[in-house]
């Protein structure tokens, strides 16, 4: 190890740490900050900024960004503490002082820092500490990541039990079938939906609710199981996801770049198919997406069935009613004669 410079730092190259992240180094030294940017932050292939004050610094970050800062502990210290604390928690702060009181590290630490450098120091712990810094950085990002994760799974449940409350409360088809449609665009951000339901006296998919359909799909609103690719769906009772760099073709000229279909099932009977796509950007579903539209599609099924049920049921009680009233005029008429 070499003997130390003037500034507090001993003069030898450090191990470079390969990333991209911004950095900016605050000290009212001017050869303090040159030392740092020649043999640890190039090195480091890292995007820097300089500041010799805080009020420089405040003005730094609002264009950089950065995600680490070495802060020489000089000046008011308080203020530099206080500076510190009003950090992000993804801004991974690294302390320099030339104190050798442990109060000051402490203090330091307490407000925020993820390391104190007690200069003299050698390159390589100031190299540690830059890479201690990252991780920080890279780790607070990724948590960040998975708490915007869960969130947005938390909602997208909130708002699948929602609906499925909604649409398993309906009995009148029409409003459960729009009801579907709309909330499966809605849930995977897709472009169009269409429900079809299936025909069991003539085997064909009939078109029965729809979100956004170009015209061209709309006019066909019937079509065999085994001429199609949603007839797939019925035939093997199992979802589809299909991404195409060119396009995915549904049905005789309807084409589109992206697809998911999903049965809807009833026990093991399949009595239609819920769809969503993606005609114009070639946006891609991922397998959450398809798990979200296969949830919407059990819920979607049980409604579907009880309202078919329903009618059903309407539609006899209507019929019977009818029978009752020709059969009292009938015993009516019988009565006078």
């Amino acid at each position: 190890m070499m003997g130390e410079s003037s500034i507090g730092f001993e003069s030898c190259s450090a191990e470079a740490v390969v990333a991209k992240e911004h950095v900016l180094i605050i000290d009212r030294n001017l050869s303090s900050r040159a030392w740092l940017i020649d043999h640890i932050i190039s090195p480091a292939d890292l995007t820097c900024a300089e500041a010799g004050t805080l009020e420089e610094a405040r003005a730094r970050s609002a264009l950089l960004d950065p995600h680490v800062i070495f802060l020489n502990l000089s000046g008011n210290l308080n203020q530099t503490l206080d500076f510190i604390k009003a950090q992000p928690p993804s801004v991974a702060v690294v302390a320099l002082t030339s104190s050798q009181a442990s109060d000051v590290t402490q203090a330091a630490l307490q407000a925020g820092a993820v390391d104190v450098v007690v200069k003299p120091a050698s390159p390589d712990r100031i190299a540690q500490a830059l890479e201690r810094a990252l991780r920080w950085v890279r780790l607070s990002a990724e948590r960040d990541q998975l708490r915007t994760q869960a969130d947005r799974q938390r909602q997208e449940f909130n708002a699948i039990y929602t609906v499925g409350k909604q649409i398993t409360a309906l009995l009148d088809l029409e409003q459960v079938l729009g009801l579907v449609v709309t909330s499966a665009v809605n849930l995977t951000g897709a472009e169009e939906g269409a429900l079809m339901l299936l025909d069991a006296d003539t085997g064909e998919l009939y078109l029965r609710a729809s979100r956004n359909l170009r015209e061209s799909a709309a006019r066909k609103t019937r079509f065999k199981v085994t001429d199609t690719l949603i007839g797939r769906v019925v035939s093997s009772r199992r979802p589809i996801n299909m991404t195409n760099d060119d396009l995915v073709r549904v049905q005789t000229s309807y084409l589109v770049k992206s697809i998911m279909c999903v049965p809807l099932l009833v026990g093991e009977r399949v009595i239609g198919v819920l769809s969503v796509d993606n005609a114009l950007r070639g946006a891609q579903f991922s397998e959450h997406d398809l798990h979200l539209l296969s949830t919407l599609a059990d819920y979607a099924a049980i409604a579907i069935e009880n309202a078919q049920l329903y009618e059903e049921t309407r539609r006899r009680a209507n019929e019977l009613a009818a029978l009752i009233e020709i059969d009292r005029h009938i015993s009516s008429t019988l009565d006078l004669t």
